[in-house]
């Protein structure tokens, strides 16, 4: 009954979730934020990944995270700072 609940709460309206310092996350909560997001609600998550130029990138590109990379549609780089 609770899990059901839950559920119809989460499916109720699209939600938003941005996980800051993504590229220092090690690979196991990547996995499972990624999990989250594929199996719980699908097309109710959207997840912004943001973390430093270049770092993020070499985070996803960990063979362990291929499908996780597979779903990165857009990726919008703001330059560092002078």
């Amino acid at each position: 009954m609770r899990r059901r609940k839950s559920r119809a709460e989460l499916t109720r309206t699209p939600r938003l979730v941005v996980v800051l310092g993504a590229h220092e996350l090690r690979t196991v909560a990547l996995e499972m934020l990624y999990g989250m997001w594929a199996h719980l609600v699908p097309g109710k998550f959207a997840w912004v990944l943001a973390g430093r130029s270049g770092e993020l990138e070499n985070v996803l590109a960990r063979p362990a995270l291929v499908s996780l990379q597979s779903s990165v549609f857009l990726r919008h780089r703001v330059p560092e700072p002078a």
